[in-house]
């Protein structure tokens, strides 16, 4: 497997003659990839478990619970009740991550209409 130097460094060499790049800093890199769902229903255990389990399958890490930031009880939720999953990707995972949801997940998907820029963030 490539080191991420040696990726960063393929993926410059690509950007310098598409972009006319003459110094690596000026080409944007991946930093991290953060993967997150929420749950739903609180009521529901099975639902908690099966999110947190298809998050670990598709990252291969294992998920980290979000809790609410406040009450609402109109939603019944509480202080720190599990309301969704989070994990982050750093480094070679994030690398083969990104590989395989460019080219293999998101061709597949029907009628997908590519990415909107806010899904995206900028340093």
């Amino acid at each position: 497997m490539k080191s991420v130097k040696e990726i960063e460094k393929g993926i410059f060499e690509s950007m310098k003659k598409d972009f006319g790049y003459t110094n690596p800093m000026q080409a944007p890199r991946l930093v991290k990839v953060v993967i997150s769902s929420g749950v739903g229903s609180l009521k529901d255990k099975k639902k908690h478990t099966l999110v947190a389990d298809r998050l670990a399958r598709i990252s291969g890490q294992k998920a980290a619970s979000r809790g609410a930031k406040k009450s609402i009880a109109a939603y019944k939720t509480r202080l720190g009740d599990v309301v969704g999953y989070q994990i982050t990707l750093h480094g070679p995972k994030m690398f083969g991550f990104v590989d395989k949801l460019l080219n293999s997940a998101l061709p597949r998907t029907k009628d997908f209409r590519g990415i909107s820029e806010s899904v995206v963030d900028e340093i």
